[in-house]
């Protein structure tokens, strides 16, 4: 259980978009948070990064994870998902991932949850709304909770324009970040104790985000509709719902 590879088995099965290559990242970023330290992702639709993240802390100190969402769904995906609410099925693939005791799902937004959130932050991982004023917004309500020394992690970072965005601006005018890497579409920081700027990142990840980009829309996306995950006995919720 305490090993990648069986980890990014149970994972695979879930709705959600993350490579093998980004699940592993999670993974081993969350094994290294030490026990007593906290792990915050923004978005979790239902559960494939979250996953990750609590198998990885399982491996390693035993991190908590804080997974916010208000889990209202995507329009786009409704009707081919047939499942207004993803959070039964969320909460079952925790229970199925056997993870559920080291995650906090918080059904709410990202402004709500870091204003009534006490603490400090030791991995951050950010792939809510991807519109670059949540981007931003999510960056400048979470950011500041992060432990210097602390990983955050933008998720979506090469192709969606508002992640770009807010990373291009972050990484070329300088912000308290060191350490720069693409793993795929994540554009991963270490927190630093002073401004840096990174362009010849920005402009590396320019060319080299397609390589990335391809293994998610190719094999790192799974949309099956709740009949399907029912039928299969993947997705654990049982109850099929028939309200879209």
């Amino acid at each position: 259980m305490n090993d990648f590879a069986s980890c990014w088995r149970v994972a695979a099965t879930v709705n959600g978009w993350l490579t093998r290559r980004e699940a592993e990242f999670l993974f081993t970023a969350a094994r290294s948070v030490p026990g007593g330290g906290t792990i915050v992702e923004i978005g979790s639709f239902f559960g494939r990064s979250t996953i990750c993240l609590a198998r990885g802390s399982r491996a390693g100190g035993g991190a908590h994870v804080h997974a916010i969402d208000p889990q209202l769904g995507s329009p786009k995906h409704t009707e081919r998902l047939g499942c207004r609410d993803p959070y039964p099925w969320f909460l079952a693939n925790l229970e199925r991932a056997g993870i559920a005791d080291l995650v906090t799902p918080h059904k709410t937004t990202s402004l709500a949850a870091a204003a009534a959130f006490e603490g400090a932050v030791d991995l951050l991982f950010l792939d809510g709304s991807h519109e670059e004023d949540d981007v931003a917004a999510d960056y400048a309500a979470w950011f500041p909770r992060l432990r210097v020394g602390g990983l955050v992690a933008f998720h979506d970072s090469w192709h969606m324009r508002g992640v770009r965005r807010v990373t291009e601006e972050l990484l070329r005018a300088g912000a308290p970040l060191t350490r720069p890497r693409l793993v795929d579409t994540i554009t991963v920081c270490t927190k630093s104790a002073a401004a840096q700027r990174h362009a010849g990142f920005v402009r590396m990840r320019a060319w080299r985000g397609l390589g990335g980009f391809l293994r998610l829309t190719c094999a790192g996306t799974r949309l099956a509709s709740v009949e399907e995950l029912t039928d299969r006995h993947c997705g654990g919720a049982g109850d099929r719902d028939r309200s879209t």
